[in-house]
C-alpha cells in the first residue's frame, strides 16, 4: 500500500492549546513541508473578521455558525 502523501494530526500543548499540524511530501525536494494552525474560538474569530453579532428585526445575538455563514458570504 503506498504511503500517503498528506498527514493531518491535532495535538494538544501544555497550556491546553490545540494545534492542527498538516505535513505533506514535497516530491521535488524530497521531503516533508509543514503547515500549522491553531484552533481558536469560532464566535471571536468570526467578530474580529468583521461578522454582526446582532442583526436588525431580530431580538437574539446570532450564533457561531451564523456569524461564520455571514463571513462565508459577505467576505
Amino acid at each position: 500500500m503506498p504511503a500517503p502523501k498528506m498527514e493531518v494530526r491535532q495535538f494538544v500543548s501544555d497550556s491546553n492549546n490545540t494545534y492542527l499540524i498538516y505535513r505533506y511530501k514535497d516530491d521535488a525536494n524530497n521531503n516533508y513541508e509543514y503547515q500549522v494552525y491553531q484552533l481558536v474560538q469560532g464566535k471571536e474569530s468570526a467578530r474580529y473578521l468583521g461578522a454582526p453579532e446582532r442583526i436588525p428585526g431580530r431580538e437574539s445575538d446570532l450564533n457561531t455558525r451564523e456569524m461564520c455563514d455571514w463571513i462565508f458570504k459577505y467576505k
